[in-house]
C-alpha cells in the first residue's frame, strides 16, 4: 500500500472519529518518513479530537517547523491555543495565516469566533463578512462551501443580535432560511428576536415551522 492510500485511510478514520487509529497510523508512517508536515498535522488533529490539546499543539508545532507556511497546521494550532486559554498566541497565529493566505476562509471564521471571546463583536462581524465575500466569489458553491456559508451566516446573525443590531440579524436569518428552510438554529434565533402576533401571517407561519 502506497503513502497516498495510507493517508486516505487515515483521513477516513479522522472523519469517523477513530482518533486512536489515526495517531497509531501517523506514528508508524513518521518512523519511515519523518518530518512530514501533513502527517504531523494529521496526528495533531487526532489529538485535538481527543481533547488532548497539549499533545496536539506539539504536533502542530512540529508540522510548522518543517513547513512554516502550512496554514492548515497554523489554523489548527490557533484553535488548540484558544482551547487552553492562550488567546493572544491564538490571535497572533490567525493574523499570521491571513498574511500568508488572505483567502483562507476558516481562519477568518475562527478568528472571528476568537474575537467573540474578547466581546469584540464588531471586529468579529467584519471578519465574518470577509469570509462570506470570499465564498460568494465562487461561481459554483459546493456542498462543503454551502455548509460553511450557512454556519458563518448564523454566526454573523448571532453577533449582530449580541449588540442589538436586530434588523441586520433578521435579514441574515431570512437569508439562511432561504437556503435551508429547515435550519432549526436559525428558527430559534429568529424566535428570540421577533415579537409574535396572532395577526401576523409571517409570525404564525414561523411558529408552525418551529413546532414541526
Amino acid at each position: 500500500m502506497d503513502l497516498i492510500e495510507k493517508v486516505k485511510i487515515l483521513n477516513n478514520h479522522l472523519v469517523a472519529k477513530n482518533f486512536s487509529k489515526v495517531i497509531k497510523g501517523c506514528l508508524i508512517i513518521s518512523k519511515k518518513i519523518p518530518n512530514n508536515s501533513y502527517i504531523l498535522n494529521l496526528a495533531g488533529m487526532a489529538y485535538q479530537g481527543l481533547d488532548q490539546q497539549e499533545k496536539a499543539i506539539h504536533f502542530f508545532n512540529e508540522a510548522i517547523k518543517n513547513e512554516p507556511n502550512n496554514v492548515a497546521a497554523l489554523n489548527n494550532l490557533s484553535n488548540s491555543l484558544k482551547a487552553i486559554g492562550e488567546l493572544e498566541a491564538s490571535k497572533f497565529n490567525y493574523e499570521k495565516i491571513l498574511k500568508i493566505d488572505p483567502e483562507y476562509i476558516s481562519a477568518y471564521n475562527n478568528y472571528a469566533n476568537l474575537k467573540i471571546s474578547f466581546n469584540d463583536f464588531e471586529g468579529a462581524i467584519e471578519l465574518y463578512k470577509k469570509a462570506l465575500a470570499i465564498i460568494r466569489k465562487n461561481s459554483k458553491i459546493s456542498s462543503v462551501l454551502k455548509d460553511k456559508l450557512i454556519n458563518i451566516l448564523f454566526s454573523l446573525a448571532s453577533a449582530h443580535q449580541s449588540i442589538n443590531q436586530v434588523e441586520d440579524a433578521k435579514k441574515i436569518i431570512i437569508e439562511i432560511l432561504n437556503i435551508d428552510p429547515n435550519h432549526i438554529s436559525a428558527h430559534k434565533l429568529f424566535s428570540s428576536i421577533i415579537e409574535y402576533s396572532n395577526e401576523d401571517d409571517n409570525s404564525i407561519e414561523h411558529q408552525k415551522k418551529m413546532e414541526k
